[in-house]
């Protein structure tokens, strides 16, 4: 069944958690070494 919505649709949103974004080498705003807010500080 939801293949067959995946299918039929025209448009497709995949929600994710924030660990996949980080697995995929995405920054995030919180880790510490790479995080933007880190980035961020150490910028100015």
């Amino acid at each position: 069944m939801l293949a067959k919505w995946l299918l039929n649709s025209d448009y497709t949103v995949v929600l994710t958690g924030a660990g996949m974004s980080t697995e995929s080498g995405l920054p995030d705003f919180r880790s510490a070494q790479n995080g933007l807010w880190q980035k961020k500080i150490r910028n100015n």
